[in-house]
């Protein structure tokens, strides 16, 4: 049992009410103002440490920031507002359009370092990826640009991302179909309210999913698809990518050895769910 915005929940014998005033002030730079980063930024200021937060985008949230677009997302665009607040509310120097570097951290003199990069879509090997005239997005891109997605829509990966990212695309109005490698689609989520949630709602929107199929080749305005041992041509305006994440582990490993203190949390570390990320950031600061 746990909560992503609660880490008291479920720890009740263990973890304080409240986070508690930490003996030796220090000066904590957060890189990275995701879930997590904003967790760990928040919870800093709590225990009364001098806090920087660097933020390469113009806004604090991470990929949830853009989740006010989507009507099925609501708590999650709520959370994020309400983390954004927070930060407000303590004093937190927050640096944003900032691209964090190893010698920008050193000149800040941190006792300690919570890295938070987060994690960057991979981009699978497809014959044809690089050639097709089709427009190529990956999901997460989706929510900030959808101004961008043309015409029917197919999207390659059908986990969890993957199939709410064509709801979304469908609920704008676009035909689209998923296609999943696997026998179905989202498999690794077994929450059986979840499950339900998106079988109602595959049956109110214009999203096909295709499961058990694999994907052969992208031409100019489609994507071939093997699904039992049968080839299928699936027209295609638009080509979206989700087929997982790759941490920033190699980028943040950069900046160990500026202070003794310097911890990877959050998809940074492993690509993980949301609440295991505000939760690292939570209990890594507890420590400090």
């Amino acid at each position: 049992m746990g909560c992503a915005i609660n880490p008291r929940y479920g720890n009740y014998s263990w973890v304080e009410k409240e986070p508690k005033k930490a003996k030796i002030k220090k000066h904590i730079v957060v890189v990275g103002g995701g879930p997590g980063g904003m967790r760990a930024s928040i919870t800093a200021a709590q225990r009364g440490h001098q806090v920087t937060l660097i933020e390469k985008e113009d806004t604090l949230g991470g990929q949830i920031r853009h989740f006010q677009k989507d009507r099925f997302k609501v708590d999650l665009d709520i959370f994020c507002k309400f983390l954004q607040g927070q930060v407000e509310k303590y004093p937190i120097q927050v640096l944003l359009n900032t691209k964090a570097t190893p010698e920008l951290v050193e000149k800040l003199h941190p006792d300690a370092l919570i890295l938070a990069l987060g994690a960057e879509p991979i981009t699978p090997k497809i014959k044809g990826l690089e050639s097709t005239q089709a427009k190529v997005m990956q999901a997460i891109d989706v929510y900030a640009h959808p101004e961008q997605v043309k015409g029917k829509v197919v999207v390659i990966g059908g986990g969890a991302t993957g199939i709410e990212t064509g709801i979304f695309l469908a609920d704008e109005g676009h035909h689209v179909s998923v296609i999943e490698m696997s026998d179905q689609i989202a498999k690794q989520e077994q929450d059986i309210n979840w499950r339900s949630q998106l079988d109602w709602i595959l049956k109110q929107v214009d999203c096909q999913p295709y499961t058990s199929a694999k994907v052969i080749e992208i031409k100019d305005n489609s994507v071939v698809i093997e699904q039992d041992n049968k080839l299928k041509e699936i027209h295609a305006d638009t080509i979206i990518l989700s087929v997982g994440f790759k941490p920033r582990s190699q980028e943040a490993d950069l900046f160990y050895g500026i202070t003794y203190h310097t911890f990877k949390i959050g998809d940074c570390y492993k690509v993980r769910k949301l609440g295991q990320a505000t939760n690292e950031g939570y209990f890594r600061v507890i420590k400090l």
